[in-house]
């Protein structure tokens, strides 16, 4: 993917016409008021990005199109950040979305590893 594209509609994240507002509710803080990333959720955009859709994505977790999309809002809020820039001809990531893929990609590596290292089955979700 280009620049270009990864940029494309990118508007630094402060969306809030639906769903929590970026830091989000009671579920996205934790002490001190910092935002918790929930792994499930980081599981869920990886998978909209490597079927290249919310409906495929749906279809492969088996679970309806809508808890997808409201999951995909949830991380973007507590993130403070568009992740996939949607549209009516498809989505393409922001450049941000392209950067945390990278690292929840990082995070199932190191499970990974660590199953490999100790022999215990580590719950993975990515």
């Amino acid at each position: 993917m280009s620049d270009a594209e990864i940029s494309l509609g990118q508007d630094n994240g402060r969306r809030r016409t639906r769903g929590p507002k970026a830091g989000g509710g009671p579920e996205a803080r934790v002490g001190g008021g910092k935002a918790m990333i929930h792994s499930q959720r980081l599981a869920i955009f990886a998978t909209i990005v490597e079927a290249g859709s919310i409906s495929r994505a749906a279809t492969e977790l088996g679970c309806d199109k809508s808890v997808v999309s409201r999951q995909l809002t949830r991380l973007e809020a507590e993130l403070g950040s568009r992740l996939i820039q949607r549209t009516t001809r498809g989505m393409t990531l922001t450049a941000i979305g392209s950067l945390v893929l990278h690292e929840a990609r990082q995070i199932d590596g190191a499970l990974a590893r660590i199953e490999q290292l100790t022999g215990v089955s580590v719950q993975r979700q990515l």
